[in-house]
């Protein structure tokens, strides 16, 4: 998998995860144990072989089931070091599960209201196998 960091003059910083379905296998894995009441999930950078256009860049991602709304948020702590934390209600997460096995490319933001403090734009795109 890899991924690809845009961010312009707006508080969003867009985030595409080029994905295969061997991720998708693992993701789905792993959020089974979020709906059996893992308190979250961590995927380290080694996952994601993030790189852009201009040097390597160190992503962590964590998952986690929560109560009220969902939200996407991206942390910059260092430089080219990244944090997401995807933090939804379960029924948004299982709505990302399904329609990213079915659909070549799934904006995040577009399937559920998402709380207003978030600042990422997350989207998964299907690699060719």
């Amino acid at each position: 998998m890899n991924v690809q960091f845009k961010s312009e003059q707006t508080q969003i910083t867009q985030v595409v995860f080029f994905v295969h379905d061997e991720f998708l296998d693992f993701l789905d894995s792993e959020c089974d144990e979020l709906f059996n009441g893992k308190r979250e999930i961590r995927m380290n950078p080694s996952l994601f072989n993030a790189k852009d256009e201009r040097s390597s860049i160190d992503l962590a991602m964590f998952w986690k089931i929560k109560e009220g709304d969902s939200r996407l948020l991206l942390s910059h702590p260092e430089e080219m070091s990244y944090v997401i934390t995807v933090a939804l209600l379960e029924k948004d997460l299982k709505s990302i599960l399904e329609k990213v096995r079915v659909d070549s490319q799934v904006n995040v933001n577009q399937l559920f209201p998402l709380n207003h403090f978030s600042n990422v734009e997350l989207i998964f795109q299907k690699s060719p196998a």
